[in-house]
């Protein structure tokens, strides 16, 4: 479990640590919402928003990738103290 107020910069830190095609999935306390962040090479991104919408945004740069995770989280997780946090790493 994560806090909402650190959804971004974990989720930056986290991405430069994997590896490409792994995915890193935040999701609401009632895991009814869900943000999943792919990474395809060390500049490029996916994000699939999976909740209230039905969203992709592929290959996303560092900056594109920040700006849609701010956006995401104001319409996603609005009322969220806590989220959870998995990695799927790609075998």
């Amino acid at each position: 479990m994560i806090q909402n107020k650190d959804f971004i910069s974990i989720c930056l830190k986290n991405l430069k640590e994997l590896d490409p095609l792994d995915i890193l999935i935040f999701q609401s306390f009632k895991k009814d919402r869900a943000i999943k962040v792919q990474k395809i090479s060390e500049q490029k991104f996916n994000v699939f928003e999976e909740g209230f919408f039905h969203k992709e945004f592929l290959d996303l740069s560092d900056k594109e990738l920040k700006k849609t995770l701010k956006q995401l989280q104001k319409i996603e997780f609005p009322r969220s103290n806590q989220l959870w946090l998995k990695i799927v790493k790609n075998k």
